[in-house]
């Protein structure tokens, strides 16, 4: 345990020396905008042509290249929460929907910051499966050199947020604040007018957990982010854009608790399914002539 703990608050040191280094340095001529994502970004070399004709070249082409400047992405959410190791059927889940948001920027000296904000307003399985799940984090990025296929990775580092509430007894709740640092990265290519993407993360730290508000339970978190999808264009900067999510907690959960087993303490959670919408100028594709 004391292993553990001592990787935990080192992966939140590291990704903390990045996310919050703005208190120590400014942006610099050479590198704008490098430790802290409050930074200018030039408009005036975007036309603001949201609509423009899509374009058909592949990666790798003389007149193409992923994007640069800010991007925005709106997904819905429909996954499957699993249930408490106590719970009945606890090796099933629960339908839940919920919202996600990510917006961020990449500078033409290929680093930037990206942000994801999302919830989801369940499960809702009366007595067994209840509860309200909340993510924001902030990560800095950079973009790799395309690899021999035209293919793009992006590595991050950053900091998450999570707040997870089981109220699936309707006399305690429990509830879950976990701090974690995280790494990972986004790997993405085109093929024609379909763009192919997946992400993996790794996270670790704490958790300051409650049951009922009146005993405190605290926890070290391991937990992993996986996604794998596929955007098509269906303009310039527009994409319709569909994937499969996967958020696992190993350890470290606070949920339902059953008295006689002793495990509520500290519990799993798996978090996976479907999520579909748009996205607005991701770094993926756009005529030199067009970036900002």
């Amino acid at each position: 345990m004391l292993h553990l703990r001592k990787i935990t608050w080192g992966l939140i040191a590291a990704a903390s020396m990045f996310a919050a280094s703005s208190a120590h340095a400014q942006s610099s001529p050479e590198l704008p905008g490098f430790y802290q994502p409050f930074t200018d970004v030039n408009f005036e070399n975007y036309d603001l042509q949201f609509f423009a004709p899509r374009i058909t070249e592949e990666y790798g082409s003389n007149t193409i290249s992923p994007n640069y400047g800010l991007f925005f992405e709106y997904h819905r959410l429909h996954m499957n929460v699993g249930r408490g190791d106590t719970a009945p059927g606890h090796y099933d889940g629960d339908k839940a929907w919920g919202n996600r948001v990510d917006l961020g920027w990449m500078s033409t000296e290929d680093h930037g910051w990206s942000a994801t904000v999302w919830n989801l307003d369940g499960p809702t399985y009366v007595g067994v499966n209840e509860g309200k799940f909340n993510s924001v984090e902030l990560n800095k990025t950079w973009r790799m050199e395309a690899g021999h296929h035209g293919g793009y990775f992006e590595p991050l580092v950053g900091l998450r947020y999570t707040k997870f509430e089981d109220e699936s007894n309707p006399f305690i709740k429990m509830e879950n604040n976990i701090l974690t640092g995280q790494l990972g990265g986004r790997l993405f290519t085109r093929r024609g007018q379909w763009m192919l993407h997946a992400e993996a993360k790794a996270l670790a730290g704490h958790n300051w957990g409650w049951r009922g508000e009146i005993v405190a339970l605290e926890n070290a978190v391991v937990a992993g982010e996986f996604k794998l999808g596929a955007g098509y264009y269906l303009t310039r900067d527009i994409a319709f854009d569909i994937s499969w999510n996967t958020l696992y907690y190993g350890t470290g959960i606070v949920r339902e608790d059953n008295p006689f087993a002793g495990t509520g303490d500290s519990q799993s959670l798996l978090i996976t399914g479907v999520a579909f919408g748009v996205t607005v100028r991701r770094p993926w594709a756009a005529s030199r002539s067009a970036i900002f």
